[in-house]
């Protein structure tokens, strides 16, 4: 898989020069997912302001940290504050870039029964390599993990899931591409992380600047009119196939 990632590099990279390679950085993100479009447009913006430019690598959320943490990449585009425990090669920048609000979304019509207290007794499902709603379904007997958000939602409005945990902004833009009705699912609010961008330790010289640019982007508001802009054209319908809109 690092070869295969490797050649995706090189191939992003181009035929450049030393020095064009240097001034060019490749994320890995978890495709088909809005924080991973918000969070790949703000370090766009913040690179830009270091003359570095991104390319971003969508994948899987479990291969999306593998690649990063083994350097097959320069990095994650972001992810909750505790990456950097499970994996020591990956930096974390100390700027929250947003913010990950997981809820447990069930169809109405079985939501009164299916309380968050009662997840160790539903058939729950979530996106593979998702931390935190992998952290919460940890000790669950009977879970789901799929490769998109899609699969899940699918799942659940056939009834072979009891309920799906994912942010709220997922949810919304997943059921208007699967033209659910609003109402049909309901959520439960079960935990809230911000995230932070990672890079890998080769590059800890870029730490304090992408830093210092990351907290004045904060500071002047650029960052939330970044994610505010995005998230309504990703609730509006707009989500970039380039981004792994997969089925």
């Amino acid at each position: 898989m690092r070869r295969l990632v490797g050649i995706f590099v090189l191939l992003l990279l181009g035929s450049g020069t030393s020095a064009d390679v240097q001034q060019r950085l490749v994320l890995s993100t978890i495709e088909g997912t809005p924080n991973g479009v918000i969070g790949a447009a703000v370090l766009k913006a913040a690179y830009g302001k270091l003359g570095i430019d991104l390319d971003i690598y969508y994948t899987s959320g479990k291969r999306s940290l593998l690649v990063a943490a083994s350097g097959s990449v320069d990095g994650e585009v972001l992810r909750v504050g505790t990456v950097s425990e499970m994996h020591p090669t990956l930096i974390r920048i100390g700027v929250p870039i947003h913010t990950l609000e997981v809820s447990a979304f069930s169809k109405r019509s079985n939501a009164p029964k299916q309380r968050v207290e009662d997840l160790p007794y539903l058939r729950v499902g979530h996106l593979r390599g998702a931390v935190l709603p992998e952290d919460v379904t940890r000790h669950l007997s009977d879970v789901w993990r799929a490769n998109s958000n899609r699969e899940l939602f699918k799942l659940l409005m056939a009834d072979k899931l009891d309920a799906v945990l994912t942010s709220t902004v997922t949810e919304a833009v997943t059921i208007r591409q699967l033209g659910i009705e609003e109402g049909e699912i309901v959520g439960q609010p079960i935990g809230r992380e911000n995230l932070y961008h990672f890079l890998h330790k080769k590059h800890a010289d870029l730490v304090p600047e992408i830093t210092t640019v990351l907290e004045q982007m904060a500071a002047s508001g650029e960052l939330d009119a970044i994610i505010t802009a995005l998230t309504e054209e990703l609730l509006g319908g707009k989500f970039p196939v380039h981004a792994g809109n997969v089925e």
